[in-house]
Protein backbone atom coordinates (compact mmCIF):
# COMPACT_ATOMS: atom_id res chain seq x y z
CA UNK A 1 0.00 0.00 0.00
CA UNK A 2 1.60 3.39 -0.94
CA UNK A 3 2.21 5.85 1.64
CA UNK A 4 -0.19 8.76 2.56
CA UNK A 5 1.28 11.57 3.09
CA UNK A 6 -0.56 14.58 5.05
CA UNK A 7 -1.19 17.99 3.00
CA UNK A 8 1.64 20.94 4.34
CA UNK A 9 -0.47 24.08 4.78
CA UNK A 10 1.48 25.44 7.61
CA UNK A 11 4.56 26.22 5.98
CA UNK A 12 6.88 28.99 7.86
CA UNK A 13 10.11 29.75 5.86
CA UNK A 14 13.86 30.29 7.00
CA UNK A 15 13.53 33.69 8.58
CA UNK A 16 17.02 35.19 7.30
CA UNK A 17 17.12 37.89 10.00
CA UNK A 18 15.61 35.40 12.91
CA UNK A 19 16.89 32.33 12.29
CA UNK A 20 20.36 33.27 10.92
CA UNK A 21 20.75 35.12 14.20
CA UNK A 22 20.16 31.82 16.14
CA UNK A 23 22.76 30.21 14.30
CA UNK A 24 25.45 32.92 14.78
CA UNK A 25 24.55 33.00 18.06
CA UNK A 26 24.94 29.28 18.95
CA UNK A 27 28.39 29.67 16.46
CA UNK A 28 29.88 32.82 18.52
CA UNK A 29 29.21 30.59 21.69
CA UNK A 30 31.59 27.73 20.75
CA UNK A 31 33.62 30.46 18.80
CA UNK A 32 36.97 29.29 20.25
CA UNK A 33 36.93 26.15 19.67
CA UNK A 34 35.84 26.23 15.87
CA UNK A 35 38.31 28.71 15.23
CA UNK A 36 41.01 25.53 16.91
CA UNK A 37 39.84 23.26 14.55
CA UNK A 38 39.99 25.25 11.42
CA UNK A 39 43.41 25.69 12.23
CA UNK A 40 43.15 29.74 12.73
CA UNK A 41 45.61 31.19 15.05
CA UNK A 42 46.50 34.64 16.52
CA UNK A 43 45.22 37.80 15.16
CA UNK A 44 44.78 38.02 11.13
CA UNK A 45 43.96 41.55 11.04
CA UNK A 46 40.55 43.63 10.29
CA UNK A 47 38.48 43.09 6.88
CA UNK A 48 36.07 45.52 5.65
CA UNK A 49 32.60 44.23 5.19
CA UNK A 50 31.01 46.56 2.20
CA UNK A 51 27.42 45.41 2.99
CA UNK A 52 27.73 46.80 6.60
CA UNK A 53 30.35 49.30 5.79
CA UNK A 54 31.73 48.26 8.98
CA UNK A 55 35.22 46.70 9.82
CA UNK A 56 35.27 43.11 11.41
CA UNK A 57 38.32 41.66 12.77
CA UNK A 58 38.75 38.63 10.50
CA UNK A 59 38.14 36.16 13.70
CA UNK A 60 34.19 37.51 13.52
CA UNK A 61 34.68 37.71 9.59
CA UNK A 62 35.38 33.60 9.68
CA UNK A 63 32.22 32.72 11.99
CA UNK A 64 30.12 34.94 10.22
CA UNK A 65 30.90 32.98 7.14
CA UNK A 66 29.85 29.63 8.68
CA UNK A 67 26.89 31.13 9.42
CA UNK A 68 26.11 32.08 6.00
CA UNK A 69 26.75 28.64 5.00
CA UNK A 70 24.64 27.21 7.65
CA UNK A 71 21.90 29.07 7.42
CA UNK A 72 21.81 28.49 3.48
CA UNK A 73 21.69 25.22 4.40
CA UNK A 74 19.29 25.22 6.40
CA UNK A 75 16.73 27.55 4.07
CA UNK A 76 17.30 24.69 1.54
CA UNK A 77 16.04 22.10 3.99
CA UNK A 78 13.13 24.26 4.67
CA UNK A 79 12.50 25.97 1.47
CA UNK A 80 14.68 24.25 -1.11
CA UNK A 81 11.92 22.46 -2.94
CA UNK A 82 13.31 19.08 -2.99
CA UNK A 83 11.19 17.05 -1.19
CA UNK A 84 9.48 13.60 -2.65
CA UNK A 85 6.85 14.29 -5.35
CA UNK A 86 4.54 12.31 -3.10
CA UNK A 87 4.31 14.87 -0.70
CA UNK A 88 3.85 17.79 -2.07
CA UNK A 89 0.99 15.79 -4.39
CA UNK A 90 -1.01 15.63 -0.98
CA UNK A 91 -1.13 19.45 -0.43
CA UNK A 92 -1.97 20.42 -3.86
CA UNK A 93 -5.02 17.60 -3.81
CA UNK A 94 -5.78 19.93 -0.63
CA UNK A 95 -5.25 23.04 -2.45
CA UNK A 96 -7.37 21.94 -5.38
CA UNK A 97 -10.49 20.67 -2.59
CA UNK A 98 -10.12 24.25 -1.01
CA UNK A 99 -8.28 26.93 -2.73
CA UNK A 100 -8.47 29.62 -0.29
CA UNK A 101 -5.85 27.78 1.71
CA UNK A 102 -3.33 29.46 -0.69
CA UNK A 103 -4.27 32.80 0.95
CA UNK A 104 -2.74 32.02 4.58
CA UNK A 105 0.69 32.19 2.14
CA UNK A 106 1.39 29.29 4.16
CA UNK A 107 1.47 26.85 1.57
CA UNK A 108 4.65 24.82 1.50
CA UNK A 109 6.82 26.58 -1.43
CA UNK A 110 7.16 23.09 -3.42
CA UNK A 111 3.60 23.11 -3.94
CA UNK A 112 3.00 26.93 -4.57
CA UNK A 113 5.86 26.97 -7.16
CA UNK A 114 4.26 23.94 -8.93
CA UNK A 115 0.77 25.70 -8.96
CA UNK A 116 2.49 28.74 -10.07
CA UNK A 117 3.76 26.59 -12.97
CA UNK A 118 0.27 25.50 -14.25
CA UNK A 119 -1.41 28.96 -13.01
CA UNK A 120 -2.96 31.09 -16.02
CA UNK A 121 -5.02 34.54 -16.03
CA UNK A 122 -7.07 33.59 -19.18
CA UNK A 123 -5.83 31.13 -21.87
CA UNK A 124 -2.03 32.72 -22.12
CA UNK A 125 1.20 29.84 -21.50
CA UNK A 126 0.86 28.26 -18.11
CA UNK A 127 3.33 29.88 -15.65
CA UNK A 128 3.53 33.15 -17.19
CA UNK A 129 1.81 34.83 -14.48
CA UNK A 130 2.78 32.45 -11.94
CA UNK A 131 3.99 35.62 -9.99
CA UNK A 132 0.47 36.23 -9.42
CA UNK A 133 0.51 32.97 -6.58
CA UNK A 134 3.48 34.76 -4.89
CA UNK A 135 1.43 38.31 -5.06
CA UNK A 136 4.63 39.61 -5.74
CA UNK A 137 4.98 43.12 -7.09
CA UNK A 138 2.78 43.73 -10.31
CA UNK A 139 0.50 40.57 -9.43
CA UNK A 140 -3.37 40.08 -9.98
CA UNK A 141 -5.73 39.38 -7.32
CA UNK A 142 -5.68 35.59 -7.58
CA UNK A 143 -8.46 33.98 -8.96
CA UNK A 144 -9.23 30.61 -7.05
CA UNK A 145 -11.02 28.92 -9.69
CA UNK A 146 -7.92 28.98 -11.60
CA UNK A 147 -5.69 28.09 -9.06
CA UNK A 148 -7.79 25.40 -8.23
CA UNK A 149 -7.12 24.12 -12.13
CA UNK A 150 -3.69 25.02 -11.66
CA UNK A 151 -3.50 22.45 -8.98
CA UNK A 152 -5.07 20.12 -10.76
CA UNK A 153 -2.77 20.42 -13.32
CA UNK A 154 0.54 19.88 -11.52
CA UNK A 155 -0.64 16.85 -10.29
CA UNK A 156 -0.01 14.55 -12.99
CA UNK A 157 2.91 16.59 -13.56
CA UNK A 158 4.11 15.68 -10.19
CA UNK A 159 3.52 12.02 -10.55
CA UNK A 160 5.24 11.35 -13.49
CA UNK A 161 8.58 12.11 -11.48
CA UNK A 162 7.31 9.56 -8.66
CA UNK A 163 9.82 7.08 -8.24
CA UNK A 164 11.47 4.88 -5.58
CA UNK A 165 14.68 6.32 -4.09
CA UNK A 166 15.73 9.31 -2.00
CA UNK A 167 15.69 13.21 -2.89
CA UNK A 168 18.92 14.38 -3.32
CA UNK A 169 20.44 16.04 -0.91
CA UNK A 170 21.68 19.42 -2.06
CA UNK A 171 22.27 21.00 1.14
CA UNK A 172 25.44 18.56 1.60
CA UNK A 173 26.25 19.87 -1.40
CA UNK A 174 26.44 23.32 -0.38
CA UNK A 175 28.25 22.15 3.20
CA UNK A 176 30.46 20.13 1.58
CA UNK A 177 31.66 22.87 -0.93
CA UNK A 178 31.41 26.15 1.75
CA UNK A 179 32.63 24.39 4.68
CA UNK A 180 36.17 23.15 2.76
CA UNK A 181 36.57 25.96 1.41
CA UNK A 182 36.60 27.91 4.60
CA UNK A 183 38.75 25.64 5.99
CA UNK A 184 41.58 25.94 3.28
CA UNK A 185 41.67 29.55 4.46
CA UNK A 186 43.84 28.28 7.16
CA UNK A 187 45.14 24.99 5.88
CA UNK A 188 47.49 24.28 2.96
CA UNK A 189 45.22 20.65 2.54
CA UNK A 190 41.61 19.79 3.65
CA UNK A 191 42.38 15.51 4.32
CA UNK A 192 40.12 12.83 5.71
CA UNK A 193 40.89 8.86 6.41
CA UNK A 194 39.55 6.56 8.33
CA UNK A 195 40.59 4.43 10.94
CA UNK A 196 39.19 1.25 12.90
CA UNK A 197 36.70 2.03 15.33
CA UNK A 198 36.80 -1.13 16.76
CA UNK A 199 40.30 -2.66 16.01
CA UNK A 200 38.98 -4.96 13.44
CA UNK A 201 36.40 -4.03 10.50
CA UNK A 202 34.59 -1.28 11.16
CA UNK A 203 35.68 2.06 9.86
CA UNK A 204 35.26 5.26 11.06
CA UNK A 205 36.26 9.41 9.86
CA UNK A 206 38.89 11.27 11.23
CA UNK A 207 41.20 14.12 10.02
CA UNK A 208 41.67 17.78 10.59
CA UNK A 209 39.04 18.44 8.28
CA UNK A 210 36.40 16.29 9.41
CA UNK A 211 37.02 17.37 13.09
CA UNK A 212 36.32 20.63 11.77
CA UNK A 213 33.23 19.84 9.87
CA UNK A 214 32.12 17.87 13.34
CA UNK A 215 31.85 20.52 15.37
CA UNK A 216 30.20 22.79 12.77
CA UNK A 217 27.49 20.39 11.83
CA UNK A 218 27.04 19.92 15.01
CA UNK A 219 25.85 23.32 15.64
CA UNK A 220 23.37 22.86 12.32
CA UNK A 221 21.56 19.59 13.91
CA UNK A 222 21.02 21.77 16.94
CA UNK A 223 18.94 24.44 15.29
CA UNK A 224 17.28 21.90 12.67
CA UNK A 225 16.34 19.16 16.02
CA UNK A 226 14.22 22.44 16.74
CA UNK A 227 11.92 22.41 13.37
CA UNK A 228 8.41 20.91 13.46
CA UNK A 229 8.16 17.31 11.82
CA UNK A 230 7.20 18.37 8.59
CA UNK A 231 10.39 19.84 7.58
CA UNK A 232 12.07 16.15 7.99
CA UNK A 233 14.95 17.51 9.30
CA UNK A 234 17.08 14.68 9.65
CA UNK A 235 20.77 15.06 11.24
CA UNK A 236 23.69 15.35 9.13
CA UNK A 237 27.09 13.51 9.71
CA UNK A 238 30.34 15.04 9.74
CA UNK A 239 31.21 12.59 7.67
CA UNK A 240 28.50 13.12 5.36
CA UNK A 241 29.98 16.78 4.70
CA UNK A 242 33.80 15.27 4.21
CA UNK A 243 32.52 12.67 2.05
CA UNK A 244 30.52 15.16 -0.44
CA UNK A 245 33.74 17.14 0.13
CA UNK A 246 35.61 14.09 -1.52
CA UNK A 247 33.56 13.78 -4.44
CA UNK A 248 33.27 17.10 -5.04
CA UNK A 249 37.21 16.45 -5.16
CA UNK A 250 37.70 19.04 -2.57
CA UNK A 251 39.35 17.04 -0.01
CA UNK A 252 42.17 14.26 -0.51
CA UNK A 253 42.13 11.00 1.02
Amino acid sequence: MPTKYKAQLDHVGFDWTKDAELILRSLMAQKNLILAKAGFSGVRGCIYNPATHTIQTERSSFIEAICGALSWAAAVQMDGGFKAANKIISTLKAVEMDPSTINSRNVEPEALGMIASQYQRADETPGKFGFDVYQDEGAHELDLQQVRRAALLAIPVLQTEVKMGRPKKLLLDILGEKLCDLFLRYNDVATRHSIASDGKVAQMEAGPYFDFCETVIALLNQFLAGLPRSYEAKPISAAQVARKSAELRLVRR
